[in-house]
């Protein structure tokens, strides 16, 4: 060892690993007899419909609706298709006011936390000797 040489410790040493931990061992395959019979496309699209992937999220739905600002129908006078438009749009409006509340509150978090950070510090005294002095 030199005077400048920094004293690492030795490498962890560690023996291979043993080759049949390298594999994968997979489980026995259990799908269901009719799921055997079916081509591959009819079980993909079976799989597919029971995954619901083509379906449409509620949040894909109030992203694609458009927000009307209508005045609410009248009891009696309105049809059903007034109701549910005025239902989606009700819908939408307390979606986005959840969305600014959400979002009020983490920046009024970050406000509160970067506070200190924001406020000018004044040194308690202009004198530069009187501050080299404290600091001694």
């Amino acid at each position: 060892l030199h005077r400048g040489d920094i004293p690492y410790e030795s490498p962890l040493l560690r023996s291979p690993s043993p080759n049949d931990s390298l594999t994968t061992a997979y489980n026995q395959d259990d799908t269901n007899g009719s799921d055997l019979e079916l081509s591959d496309d009819t079980f993909s699209t079976k799989v597919i419909t029971n995954l619901r992937i083509h379906e449409k999220h509620e949040e894909e739905e109030r992203a694609e609706a458009r927000p009307l600002l209508m005045p609410r129908p009248r009891r009696g006078t309105g049809s059903s298709v007034d109701e549910k438009t005025f239902e989606q749009v009700m819908r939408s409006l307390r979606w986005h006011v959840e969305q600014v509340e959400e979002q009020e509150m983490i920046e009024a978090s970050l406000r509160h936390r970067s506070r200190p950070m924001l406020e000018e510090h004044q040194p308690s005294a202009t004198d530069l000797n009187a501050i080299m002095e404290s600091m001694m």
